[in-house]
């Protein structure tokens, strides 16, 4: 197997729009969080299915191409190789593609090529609706939002990187995202059982159930015409990203709306252009540096002629735009190096910015629902200990949410005792109002991108099992669970019976550890009009009665 560390690949390149310096830390394998986390792997498994699926989507929308599946392949130039191979013919569908020019290598989910016309398709197990938009409209100008951006600069990569592999040939390029609809039912029961996961040496392969290909093919044809996925052009978006202006002053421009080059670039840095980023985190990543603009276009200099026009046009215009790029900022809250071990990347950037950081105090990012972190850290401070009244930024006190910041903040910088803070006349108060039985109750849920049953959406929340433990007033404890064991049905509507035989007939408190529990009761109960409200009236009166539009928790606070 050829290794592909060498490379610039998408995902590296993401992380580097995020932050230029975990490619550092990628590179020189300093422990992830990413790594250990299970939501994200269960994610990361549904989008193998997606991703399988997609391709009998493309088979079905280009029946008569030729259909090739280079993804067991590892050996990156033996995949090039034959990805250039396949290419010679007039009708192919490609199925991870492999392209490398200069210091980038891209696999890319689906490409099409028909005649002169190459397509290129970015499969995502993330759902949307026909009612969202990548867009939103601020001050009369197109911004791309937020949640998107990410998704738009992977398939701008893959596209550029395409053009530049097939230059020197006349190619028209279409490029695409395939998104899962979150309104469309599925049309095939028991989708999500015809793509098995088998995991091997920690690389997980999805082997179709039950019928052949050729059968599922054949079987599903109509069905799979009106797929569950969205295809959405984004070609012109991707041409505007990946295009240089040609006034470097103009305003407006649609890929200036974009936040490119990273999150944590100062805002007022004139920095345009998207491939001379490129090259620069290729760079980063490939000599694992921190370094910036002018470490890049030193290592050009004295490299001299042996590099390319690419690199060193790049360099020389990141070198006068003299981007000002911040080692540490409020993007590093959700950082995947931030880690409890002696090799924390996050830990080691804070400490080189603060040398009196310590891993040990409370971090400003622990001030609960706080936005405005990078103000506190502009002002040379990020521990709550140093918060105090006269550098706490503007806020309403009257907020509940400054009362609990302000209960953090005092009792990390000991000038209150957190006792003295409480109104435990109001806290009693709310105690008194428990009525026994206590019911403290605990939910296991399923949330799958391809659904288990026809008429399910992607990503349906599945109620599977329950708990409840009853705490009556003498002090005995009553215990009730029920679990789903049948596949052939959505469970969630059973589960809400049972439960509603065991709470429906007596008066006593009911507890629930977060709001995910009243997250899954209302999305249950919407499920439940929508199917057939007459029948079940009385489920929907009581989860009417127990549930809530999530707010934040009530004060409890002494007020001053």
């Amino acid at each position: 197997m050829s290794s592909t560390d060498q490379f610039l690949t998408k995902t590296r390149f993401k992380i580097g729009l995020e932050c230029p310096t975990k490619l550092y830390y990628l590179s020189k394998a300093y422990s992830s969080s990413k790594n250990e986390n299970e939501f994200l792997q269960v994610h990361a498994d549904g989008g193998h299915q997606v991703g399988e699926y997609a391709k009998f989507v493309i088979k079905a929308k280009y029946p008569n191409h030729h259909f090739e599946d280079l993804s067991s392949d590892l050996n990156y130039p033996s995949c090039v190789d034959r990805t250039d191979d396949f290419l010679k013919q007039d009708k192919i569908i490609i199925a991870e593609s492999a392209h490398v020019i200069d210091d980038f290598f891209i696999r890319v989910d689906l490409l099409v090529k028909t005649g002169s016309l190459i397509e290129i398709y970015e499969v995502k197990s993330k759902s949307i609706s026909s009612k969202d938009s990548f867009f939103k409209e601020k001050n009369g100008i197109t911004e791309v939002k937020k949640e998107w951006s990410p998704y738009i600069a992977d398939i701008a990569f893959q596209y550029g990187i395409i053009k530049k592999d097939f230059s020197d040939k006349q190619f028209d390029f279409k490029a695409y995202m395939m998104l899962l609809d979150k309104d469309k039912p599925s049309n095939i029961d028991k989708l999500n059982q015809y793509f098995f996961l088998k995991k091997k040496n920690k690389r997980v392969d999805v082997e179709l159930q039950k019928l052949s290909e050729t059968e599922f093919l054949s079987n599903f044809k109509k069905e799979l015409n009106d797929s569950l996925m969205t295809t959405i052009d984004v070609t012109d978006i991707v041409e505007l990203i990946i295009t240089p202006l040609k006034n470097q002053d103009s305003s407006g421009h649609f890929s200036d709306q974009l936040k490119f080059p990273f999150t944590n670039i100062k805002k007022s840095t004139p920095l345009r252009g998207f491939f001379f980023i490129a090259y620069y985190l290729a760079w980063l990543y490939k000599n694992k540096r921190k370094d910036s603009s002018q470490a890049y276009f030193d290592y050009v200099e004295e490299i001299g002629t042996s590099v390319t026009l690419n690199i060193k046009n790049s360099a020389k215009i990141f070198l006068e735009h003299n981007p000002q790029i911040d080692r540490v900022g409020s993007f590093c809250k959700n950082c995947e190096f931030k880690v409890s071990d002696q090799k924390s990347g996050f830990d080691e950037c804070w400490f080189e910015e603060f040398p009196s950081y310590d891993p040990q105090k409370n971090h400003i990012f622990e001030l609960w629902n706080y936005k405005k972190s990078q103000d506190f850290i502009d002002m040379g401070f990020h521990t709550l200990e140093e918060m105090n009244s006269n550098n706490f930024p503007t806020m309403n006190p009257n907020t509940k949410a400054f009362a609990r910041q302000q209960l953090q903040i005092e009792s990390s910088n000991g000038s209150s005792n957190i006792g003295d803070l409480i109104n435990k006349e109001s806290l009693q108060s709310k105690i008194n109002s428990w009525k026994f039985p206590y019911h403290f109750i605990d939910f296991e849920t399923c949330q799958v991108a391809l659904p288990f049953h026809k008429n399910q959406k992607p990503f349906t929340m599945l109620a599977t099992q329950f708990s409840c433990h009853s705490l009556n007033e003498d002090g005995t404890i009553n215990h009730f669970e029920w679990i789903a064991r049948q596949d052939n049905h959505d469970p969630s509507f059973e589960c809400i019976e049972e439960l509603y035989k065991v709470l429906g007939n007596d008066q006593g408190s009911i507890f629930m550890y977060s709001n995910y529990e009243n997250y899954v009761l209302k999305s249950v109960k919407s499920r439940m009009e929508e199917f057939d409200k007459v029948h079940y009236s009385e489920c929907i009166l009581f989860l009417d009665s127990i549930t809530f539009s999530p707010k934040i928790p009530p004060n409890f606070l002494q007020q001053s």
